[in-house]
C-alpha cells in the first residue's frame, strides 16, 4: 500500500496525467499556401561567407536558396517512461502529414521520465536518450518541471506571458496552423547540405541563408542532429487505468547531439543590419555519434531571434557521404 501511494506521488509531481487523445485538431481547416518557386536572384547580390576559407563556393557546396516559405518547428519534450508521451508523437506526425516539409520535429528526451531503469535484472528501459544540449533545452524552457508530455511551436510566445509557450500536444495543431496560414513570412530563406565520412564519422554541414528583404536585428544559428526509426522501450496508457511497456517501439525525430560553426561563432550578423538580397554561407561541423545509425540521421539547422529565441526559419536535410 506504501509503495502503491509512493508511486501515484511521483506521477503527480512529474506531470504525465493521462488524457483522452483528441483525434481531430480545434482548428482543423488549415490555409495552405502554395510552394514558393521563387528562383536565387543572382543580380548584384551580397554575398557574406563565413568561416569558409578551404572549400570552393560551388552548387555542390552551398545549396541556392530557392524558397522563403515560413517552416515550422516542433520541440517535443518527451520520455521512454512517460506514457501519454506516444500520444504527442502521433500528434506531431499527424501534423507533419498534413503540412508535409513545411513542418520539423525534433524530439527532446529530458527529466525524469528519461532515465534509464537501474534494475539489473529489468532489461526495460536501460538506454539513455538524454543529450547535454536536450537537457540544456529542457532547464532553459522549463519543460520537465511542467510535467511531459510538452511542446514548443517556433519557441515563440502565444500569449502575453514573457516566457515562451509550453504546449499540451492537444494545442500544436491550432498554433503550427496560425504560422502557416501567414501570407507572408520573415522573408528569410534558409538551405542546409550536411556531408558525412563514414570513417571518420564527421560531419560537415553547408549552410546558406538569403534575406529576400532587410532586416534589422542579431539572428544566431543553431545545428543538431537527431535520429529516425529507433527501436526501443517506451511506456504507453492506451486508456485509463491500463499500462504497456512497448518493446519495439519506433522512436523518430530523436535528438542525439548538436553541431559547432567552424569560425566558432553562433551569431550570424552581431546585429548589424542585413540588406536585401544578402546571403550568408557558411560552415558547420561535428561528430556523429558512434550509437546512431547514420542513414536514419537527419541535421535541422535553426535561425532565431537572439532577444526573444522566436525561431525564424527552420531547415532539415539527411546526411550524404562524400
Amino acid at each position: 500500500m506504501k509503495n502503491l501511494i509512493l508511486l501515484l506521488l511521483i506521477t503527480s509531481l512529474y506531470g504525465c496525467d493521462q488524457v483522452a487523445y483528441k483525434d481531430a485538431y480545434e482548428n482543423p481547416t488549415p490555409i495552405v499556401i502554395p510552394i514558393d518557386t521563387a528562383k536565387e536572384d543572382t543580380t548584384n547580390p551580397i554575398d557574406t561567407v563565413i568561416g569558409d576559407t578551404t572549400k570552393t563556393d560551388t552548387v555542390v557546396t552551398y545549396k541556392a536558396v530557392t524558397s522563403f516559405l515560413q517552416k515550422v518547428l516542433i520541440e517535443d519534450f518527451t520520455g521512454h517512461t512517460c506514457g501519454n508521451c506516444p500520444f504527442a508523437a502521433k500528434e506531431a506526425k499527424k501534423i507533419e502529414e498534413l503540412y508535409g516539409e513545411r513542418v520539423i520535429t525534433m524530439a527532446i528526451h529530458c527529466g525524469q521520465f528519461a532515465v534509464p531503469m537501474l534494475n539489473p535484472n529489468d532489461v526495460k528501459f536501460k538506454t539513455d536518450f538524454r543529450t547535454p544540449v536536450g537537457t540544456a533545452l529542457d532547464i532553459k524552457y522549463g519543460a520537465s518541471n511542467a510535467g511531459l508530455p510538452r511542446g514548443i511551436i517556433n519557441r515563440k510566445k502565444f500569449t502575453t506571458s514573457p516566457k515562451v509557450s509550453l504546449l499540451n500536444y492537444t494545442e500544436w495543431g491550432t498554433r503550427v496552423n496560425q504560422i502557416v496560414s501567414l501570407p507572408q513570412g520573415n522573408g528569410i530563406g534558409l538551405t542546409i547540405n550536411p556531408k558525412f565520412d563514414s570513417v571518420s564519422r564527421s560531419i560537415n554541414v553547408y549552410v546558406s541563408t538569403k534575406f529576400e528583404r532587410a532586416f534589422t536585428g542579431k539572428i544566431k544559428m543553431t545545428g543538431y542532429m537527431v535520429e529516425d526509426k529507433i527501436l526501443n522501450w517506451q511506456k504507453f496508457y492506451p486508456s485509463p487505468g491500463v499500462t504497456e511497456n512497448i518493446e519495439f517501439y519506433e522512436h523518430n525525430h530523436t535528438l542525439r547531439g548538436d553541431l559547432n560553426p567552424k569560425n566558432g561563432k553562433f551569431d550570424l550578423n552581431d546585429g548589424a543590419p542585413i540588406g536585401q538580397n544578402e546571403t550568408f554561407k557558411i560552415e558547420w561541423q561535428g561528430v556523429l555519434p558512434s550509437v546512431v545509425v547514420s542513414k536514419n540521421a537527419q541535421i535541422i539547422f535553426i535561425l532565431s531571434n537572439s532577444e526573444t529565441d522566436e525561431v525564424l526559419q527552420v531547415a532539415e536535410a539527411p546526411l550524404s557521404s562524400k
